[in-house]
């Protein structure tokens, strides 16, 4: 049995995850994140591999209706493709690989690679959505974020869809705890047992991780104060954005056509 942090009830782990896919589904209608019959490419976060694959089972079972011919990404180098490859290919149609060669100076620099990765290889084989397991306590801290930095391309992280001409980068976990989706990973015995590194968490400066790590203790114990936080910087989305152009690699709206994180990653970005 697991405590929710955010409810208080105790639930089994089938329940805990059919309330998740429920989330999702929440989401995926509200915002018209696919369109049924379509193409996606689920990408595997670098930082969170096992979660990503729960969360990848949890969106399956979410999109079921929609009828969509799922791909997963695994991005070489920032994330064990190896040690999870196996487990991907049981669970999609197809599972692609990409080799990233460079260096990651901080963890939005790992955000929007993976954003600017899935969309290139998502352009090679034509799938029109991007997928992204960040949950609704995550996107919280990038907005906020954004805001303590005055960062558009920071801030516009946060936001349950980005986009790139016609292609959509979508975050159908809008509506989850990430506390959520890390008590189905531990419940799962084949995904506790599987041994996986992760990146180190290299993030900010020491003054902002301060205040993001006290936000994300208060927004994981309560799913109501992560909506409402959210909702409340949303309202300086017109002051931070109005009408700027989206960063042609990762989604982001940005100063120009190139958010200065990508610009950063064009090297490996091109390659």
């Amino acid at each position: 049995m697991y405590r929710r942090a955010a409810s208080g009830e105790r639930v089994c782990s089938t329940c805990l995850f059919n309330a998740v896919v429920d989330q999702v589904k929440k989401a995926l209608n509200y915002f018209a994140m696919v369109r049924k019959g379509s193409r996606v490419l689920f990408v595997v976060r670098p930082d969170k591999p096992l979660e990503s694959l729960i969360a990848l089972r949890v969106f399956i079972k979410a999109a079921k209706d929609f009828d969509l011919e799922i791909h997963a990404l695994c991005i070489d180098g920032i994330a064990p493709c190896n040690e999870i490859g196996s487990q991907l290919q049981e669970l999609v149609k197809e599972v692609h690989r990409y080799r990233f060669v460079g260096d990651l100076p901080s963890y939005m620099h790992m955000v929007k690679a993976v954003s600017s990765i899935c969309a290139k290889v998502a352009r090679e084989i034509d799938a029109e959505t991007c997928v992204e397991p960040y949950t609704r306590d995550e996107l919280t801290l990038f907005a906020l974020l954004g805001i303590l930095r005055v960062e558009k391309e920071v801030f516009s992280e946060g936001l349950p869809v980005k986009k790139i001409d016609r292609l959509k980068i979508a975050r159908p976990f809008y509506y989850a705890i990430s506390h959520d989706i890390a008590a189905l990973t531990y419940l799962r015995r084949e995904l506790r047992d599987l041994y996986a590194d992760t990146i180190p968490f290299i993030s900010f400066s020491k003054s902002e991780l301060v205040v993001l790590q006290g936000f994300a203790k208060i927004l994981a114990g309560s799913t109501e104060l992560a909506y409402s936080s959210h909702k409340t910087v949303e309202l300086l989305q017109s002051y931070l954005i109005g009408d700027s152009p989206r960063c042609r690699f990762c989604g982001a709206f940005a100063d120009s056509d190139t958010c200065r994180y990508c610009r950063d990653l064009i090297p490996v970005l091109s390659a």
